[in-house]
């Protein structure tokens, strides 16, 4: 993606409250975990890249006066389709926003992301770079292309682990559920997430995963070079009965630098679609 922001960097080419920690004398192996959350994502992601759901993204802008008082400064109503596109070979997630209407409002020529996806055909690629493209700047705050639930997977994911240091921080309950904490720390200076074309932001990113894996939780938090800013996106996974899978449910972020904000995107009606084409990735 070419657009100022925060942006995910492929490798072919080149954010919130904590569950209740229990403290524990044996913790869990943190190489085991991280194979078994590999060989998770590896049977979770094909399963994923078949669904679009619907998003409900509420975001808003704030300011402090100059008595100290935080006041919102803008509001907006995103309706949006989201697709969950993987290239194949274990390569880029392509988090995808459609947006349908703003601040109830319908955006012109938008048709369901299902049938744009199925009629792509062998463009189906660059048909969905243009999407993240355009539907971009339908973000209140600064340009980012990120925001979406396939953050963390790009992230956790094996290709990316040669990136990060992990840590084992404790047992925890997420969802009634029985999990185990554990850290990515990004080894500095980064070089996953690109800041307005002037750097990389520094990553760090908590995964709350069960006994055989399974992500059920990640907070992901982008430092920013200069040190004054910081993005926090969390998305929080539930099981869905009729599919099988945990499935991203909720996604909040907030962030502050040159501008100060924070939203939450629920997701709902998820369907499956298919495609006439081929999915490949990029040469070189």
């Amino acid at each position: 993606m070419t657009h100022a922001g925060l942006r995910l960097v492929p490798l072919f080419a080149a954010v919130i409250s904590c569950g209740a920690v229990v403290s524990s004398h044996s913790q869990p192996d943190a190489p085991a975990l991280v194979e078994r959350l590999h060989a998770y994502l590896e049977r979770y992601e094909p399963r994923l890249s078949e669904l679009v759901a619907d998003e409900d993204f509420t975001q808003r802008t704030t300011s402090v006066t100059s008595y100290g008082v935080q006041q919102v400064t803008a509001r907006r109503r995103l309706r949006s389709d989201v697709g969950f596109l993987r290239l194949p070979g274990g390569l880029a997630w392509l988090g995808q926003r459609s947006v349908r209407a703003v601040d109830g409002r319908p955006v012109p020529s938008v048709e369901p992301l299902e049938k744009t996806f199925s009629d792509a055909g062998a463009g189906l690629l660059a048909r969905a770079r243009d999407i993240a493209e355009a539907n971009a700047r339908f973000n209140l705050g600064h340009p980012r292309s990120l925001n979406l639930p396939t953050l963390p997977l790009d992230l956790l994911g094996r290709r990316r682990s040669a990136a990060f240091d992990v840590s084992v921080e404790g047992r925890a309950s997420t969802n009634g559920r029985p999990t185990t904490r554990v850290l990515f720390r990004e080894r500095a200076p980064g070089a996953i997430v690109a800041h307005d074309d002037s750097g990389f932001v520094r990553v760090d990113v908590r995964a709350w995963l069960d006994a055989d894996g399974a992500l059920h939780r990640a907070d992901v938090a982008l430092f920013a070079p200069d040190g004054h800013g910081r993005h926090d996106i969390r998305v929080d996974f539930a099981q869905k009965r009729h599919l099988g899978i945990l499935v991203p449910v909720r996604l909040t972020e907030s962030f502050r630098g040159r501008d100060t904000g924070s939203g939450v995107a629920i997701y709902s009606r998820f369907r499956a679609f298919r495609t006439s084409g081929r999915l490949v990735p990029p040469p070189g």
